[in-house]
């Protein structure tokens, strides 16, 4: 859970009283979450705590993904117990039998009660926000405007909007001595990404790409997203973890009040994009219902929900005003910014590995030539999901070894005995092939350690090696067989993510289309890319950490037959 509590403009958290409300009402709460919940789990091996007020959140939360619970999982195993804030004992689980448990029973394991407030702050009351009988409602609702028809309709708009990145990057290449030059691909891919999500999702014209010479483009939602993730879920300092860590303690309306009302440049800015984002998602609402109205309905996803929303039926079946709102704004944010982080991911290991690079621009243009050869100018379905088995087996690699989405943050509402795939030994000497983990105690999901268990996708888990999807060599029947490769980066259970057939057809068709153009290689320069937590994982470049999100790749045409 990335913080949002840095202030730019120097006001200051304690001044404005925030810091001091909280910690006088902590008190009354830290028995519970210390001495109460404690007790349970404080014989379950974990790694020292160097700080009582911090614990292991600064490790966790901020940094390079993965860089210290790696370490701790191959020390401790599956489940380790850490320091939260004020000596809080929390758990780390990455064993899949006990994460395959608590993804599948969202009622009984909700999201961290400051995650839910971010959630709704950024998200709105839609299903990242939702938990129980409404998130079930909103679920079943949303499902059929994203089944795997429906979303392979959109097919034409990633073959678009990849075609409107790559003439931007000719135009730089072609006029560049040598046919090549180094650029920062994240910026175009994340612009190319906004305009598929307008396009598909709301027959909406960001024109984000169109937009990208621009300091600013006419599009003020377009501005809104320019840079959102890392301005807003990036580096801050470890007191506004600590105060973020400390609002989890209090009840839901002191956190909630604080995120609405906060004099703090980086949620004034969340607060900002999501008001621009409902008042556009209000005005598309009203157009796709006159166009119903007229019996012009088109088949974009909005236009889906509208249909339904006003079929008769039950009202309980029925999204809300707010609701809708809240679905087209997590769609632009949720769909928008993980793909092209995973896209990010895509072109760094091209970058990084020219045969394997080779290899799959083979495999493209062999099936354009097919494509061709039948008359057709643009993938189908079919081409991307079964006929180019190396592209795949790159996408579902990067998404296990690079997932943009990397942990959950859940707390038991009773409780709970969780079942164990490895037993663990406590530090008093029993063997546990169960764990009883209390009502309240916090829980941190590892997504990133759980997508390297050597156990469900190989003794080499640590390896970036795509091949493993291609030999049988993946174990599905151990993990949580997730959506995508077994992979839980997507999720899994009853809160799998709603899109995540959208972003791999996506993904699919931009990258087949880059390698096909393009050759890539990481610049001499660079040293190292560093993988930083933010909303999603994002890469930066070792030593220009200040300026964030940045891929900077040497780009060269490839001299093809088009």
């Amino acid at each position: 859970m990335s913080t949002l509590l840095q202030s730019h403009s120097g006001i200051s958290l304690t001044t404005w009283g925030a810091s001091i409300l909280v910690l006088c009402l902590s008190g009354l709460y830290l028995y519970r979450h210390i001495v109460g919940s404690g007790n349970t789990i404080s014989k379950i091996p974990g790694p020292p705590s160097k700080s009582f007020m911090y614990g292991h959140i600064r490790e966790l939360l901020k940094g390079e993904v993965g860089e210290h619970s790696f370490k701790w999982k191959k020390q401790f195993g599956g489940v380790l117990r850490y320091k939260g804030i004020l000596g809080e004992n929390c758990l780390l689980i990455t064993d899949p039998k006990a994460m395959n448990y608590i993804s599948n029973r969202p009622d009984e394991f909700t999201k961290h009660p400051v995650l839910k407030e971010i959630s709704r702050m950024v998200f709105g009351r839609g299903l990242v926000w939702a938990d129980g009988d409404d998130h079930r409602r909103q679920r079943r609702i949303n499902s059929p405007a994203f089944g795997a028809n429906q979303i392979r309709a959109f097919i034409p708009f990633f073959h678009e909007c990849a075609a409107g990145i790559i003439d931007k990057w000719s135009s730089v290449v072609d006029s560049s001595k040598g046919h090549s030059s180094v650029i920062d691909v994240t910026r175009l891919i994340s612009l190319g990404a906004l305009d598929a999500i307008g396009k598909a999702a709301f027959d909406y014209q960001f024109d984000a790409l169109q937009d990208s010479d621009k300091e600013e483009s006419n599009n003020e939602l377009a501005n809104c997203f320019r840079n959102y993730a890392h301005d807003t879920f990036g580096v801050t300092p470890d007191i506004a973890t600590f105060v973020q860590e400390l609002l989890g303690m209090l009840p839901v309306w002191v956190s909630g009040f604080f995120y609405d009302w906060a004099p703090v440049d980086k949620i004034k800015r969340v607060r900002y994009t999501t008001k621009v984002g409902h008042d556009v998602a209000k005005e598309m609402i009203a157009v796709k219902g006159e166009e119903l109205l007229s019996g012009k309905q088109k088949k974009d996803i909005l236009s889906l929900l509208v249909q339904a929303n006003a079929a008769p039926s039950d009202s309980k079946l029925k999204l809300g005003q707010e609701e809708l709102m809240a679905t087209l704004h997590t769609l632009i944010i949720a769909g928008h910014e993980t793909t092209a982080t995973w896209l990010n991911w895509v072109m760094y290991e091209l970058a990084s590995k020219p045969d394997m690079q080779a290899k799959l621009r083979k495999e493209v243009n062999e099936r354009m030539y097919a494509v061709r050869s039948r008359g057709d100018s643009m993938y189908s379905a079919s081409d991307l999901e079964q006929d180019m088995p190396y592209l795949q087996a790159i996408l579902k690699e990067t998404l296990r070894f690079h997932g943009p989405i990397y942990h959950h943050l859940k707390i038991p509402t009773v409780d709970s005995v969780v079942p164990l795939l490895r037993p663990i030994t406590t530090t008093d000497g029993q063997v546990l092939e169960s764990l009883s983990i209390e009502k309240g105690t916090h829980i941190y999901l590892d997504i990133a350690g759980y997508n390297r268990d050597p156990d469900i996708f190989g003794k080499d888990a640590d390896t970036f090696r795509p091949e493993r999807f291609l030999n049988g060599e993946v174990n599905e029947t151990s993990g949580l067989a997730g959506p995508y490769g077994s992979v839980m980066t997507f999720s899994a259970g009853p809160r799998t993510c709603i899109g995540w057939r959208f972003a791999v057809l996506e993904a699919a068709v931009f990258t087949a289309e880059f390698v096909r153009h393009f050759e890539f290689k990481i610049p001499s320069h660079i040293t190292r890319i560093k993988r930083e937590a933010s909303l999603a994982m994002i890469p930066v470049v070792e030593g220009e950490e200040e300026k964030g999100h940045q891929l900077p790749l040497v780009v060269t045409s490839i001299v093809s037959d088009d």
